[in-house]
């Protein structure tokens, strides 16, 4: 399931990428526009890393099972335990590098997108006293 919707990410990026490229071409032009847009293609990397990640992790937890089960039955399961654990961490540190590094590109695009909306679009007074 969660390779699934690191799927459905994935092939959300470039369909928004499309979408904010398309929308660029019909606004005027505009320095914090052309950031946001530099911005949306550099999410891309790292959608496929946590494909990738998420893939990874799914396959090897369906793998273990069967493992286990053929290194107890031919008695070569003594050498496969001192390596869980350095594959586990790996895993970890690579799940939470393309996760964190894949928010913060989706926060650094969304801001640069509200910048670009309100910038000069609101007073620094309050315009209603009611």
């Amino acid at each position: 399931m969660l390779p699934g919707l690191a799927l459905v990410a994935l092939v959300s990026v470039p369909l928004t990428t499309h979408a904010g490229e398309w929308l660029k071409r019909r606004v005027p032009a505009d320095p914090l526009v052309n950031r946001r847009a530099g911005l949306g293609g550099t999410l891309l990397p790292w959608a496929i890393a946590l494909f990738a990640v998420t893939v990874a992790v799914w396959w090897s937890g369906r793998r273990a099972p069967f493992a286990s089960e053929t290194a107890r039955s031919t008695g070569w399961g003594g050498g496969t335990a001192i390596l869980r654990v350095p594959v586990r961490v790996v895993a970890i540190v690579l799940s939470l590098v393309a996760g964190v590094g894949s928010v913060t590109q989706v926060y650094r695009i969304g801001d640069s997108g509200a910048q670009a909306v309100w910038h000069d679009s609101f007073s620094a007074q309050p315009v209603n006293q009611g």
